[in-house]
């Protein structure tokens, strides 16, 4: 039985899809709850983000510390990376989801108005720069001890 939004639904009684309706509302509710206790989790080490969430396994996502942009995958120069280098698992942690969206979003901004995105600004540095400031966002929003 369904609580979600304050209604009772049996989804043994209906018709299938309202059974089907009641389905997904419980699994969306199921994954919301996963990813705010996931959002509360505590900074882990960098060792422990590199390991799939045992625990609201729902809330995380897989990110990227050095983005997996197309510039960035196009850089074809031995000192830039490729598709190889952002698909390492030394480049790969797990984040609560809504922590995600917070680094996603510092991208996104543009510091001046008008000017070009973070993520445009970024994306023109090499991998260890590119780098030190993913793990940099990691620690800032609390995701990285």
């Amino acid at each position: 039985m369904s609580a979600c939004y304050g209604l009772a639904v049996d989804a043994s009684d209906k018709t299938p899809a309202l059974a089907s309706v009641a389905r997904a509302l419980d699994e969306g509710e199921d994954r919301l709850t996963a990813q705010w206790k996931a959002a509360l989790d505590p900074p882990k080490t960098f060792e422990a983000l590199q390991e799939p969430p045992i625990e609201n396994a729902q809330g995380y996502e897989q990110h990227h510390i050095v983005e997996q942009n197309p510039s960035n995958v196009e850089k074809r120069e031995v000192v830039k990376f490729g598709r190889e280098a952002l698909d390492d698992p030394s480049n790969l942690v797990w984040v609560p989801r809504l922590r995600h969206e917070q680094i996603t979003a510092f991208y996104n901004s543009k510091p001046l108005a008008g000017g070009p995105t973070q993520r445009a600004i970024i994306g023109g540095m090499d991998f260890d720069q590119q780098r030190a400031i993913g793990l940099k966002l990691l620690r800032q929003a609390g995701v990285l001890q």
